[in-house]
């Protein structure tokens, strides 16, 4: 996490002292991302944060925090918010997704549907 934490640092020190508006650079690459994009990273990055043990969570978000203040950089622009909410208003599909699977999976018509979480 140290590394990362001065990677980032030492990339938007970098971007900053070449002129580069560090928060602006940062929304216009958020808002370049597709609704899809937006919602993949999103649901990937709170799946790995999840996993985490809480000390880590904690250290984790605590230095995404100290790397935004000091370089003016939002948590989401309005668009990509906007995405996000949109995908949450959907269905979520993804248990019939995974029953029609498992049910395509039968080696023939005279075996028994296969059930999730059964």
């Amino acid at each position: 996490m140290q590394q990362q934490q001065q990677a980032k640092a030492a990339w938007a020190t970098h971007r900053v002292s070449a002129s580069d508006n560090e928060a602006q650079r940062h929304d216009q690459w958020l808002d370049s991302l597709s609704m899809d994009e937006v919602v993949a990273r999103s649901t990937r990055r709170a799946a790995w944060f999840a996993a985490l043990p809480g000390p880590l969570q904690q250290a984790y978000a605590g230095s995404w925090r100290g790397h935004r203040e000091r370089f003016g950089i939002s948590r989401a622009t309005t668009l990509a918010t906007s995405r996000l909410e949109h995908a949450d208003s959907l269905p979520d599909t993804r248990s019939h997704r995974d029953q029609a699977f498992l049910n395509d999976q039968r080696p023939d018509d005279h075996q028994p549907a296969l059930a999730i979480g059964v």
